[in-house]
């Protein structure tokens, strides 16, 4: 486990609620990652309906196909440059603005720990909160 000076004594002395708490708030630096999953409703709220109008029938159909699951894999570099690509060009430039930011969030310190982050917003190796349960197991075996 990291030996961050603000945690060094809760894991010294296993008190699980304090490492939990710590690995579990917002990384304090605001690093950025990209969220795994939005919901399609999510992307609508993003969408400025006179740029989508403006969109070819071509990208229209593009663009249904991306959401068609119900949600995207906002992580998936492929989805996110099919989303660049529908809505390349200054008059669409708001809609990719809205999505491309609407996909990515602040990381936890657990998340950024194990975080690749060659690139900036970063993609998750690991993802969500760490339990207690995991850092018992990390205290007992790291």
């Amino acid at each position: 486990m990291d030996t961050h000076p603000e945690i060094a004594t809760a894991i010294t002395n296993k008190d699980l609620q304090a490492i939990t708490g710590f690995y579990n708030e917002d990384d304090p630096g605001g690093a950025l990652c990209w969220r795994p999953v939005m919901s399609v409703y999510e992307i609508k709220q993003q969408i400025v309906w006179t740029e989508y109008l403006a969109t070819s029938v071509t990208e229209k159909q593009t663009f249904e196909l991306i959401i068609s699951n119900g949600e995207i894999q906002s992580s998936d570099p492929n989805i996110r440059a099919g989303i660049a690509d529908i809505f390349a060009g200054p008059q669409l430039a708001q809609t990719r603005a809205n999505l491309l930011n609407a996909a990515q969030r602040i990381m936890n310190r657990l998340e950024l720990l194990f975080a690749d982050t060659a690139e900036s917003p970063a993609t998750l190796v690991v993802e969500g909160p760490l339990s207690a349960s995991d850092a018992l197991w990390a205290l007992d075996n790291c």
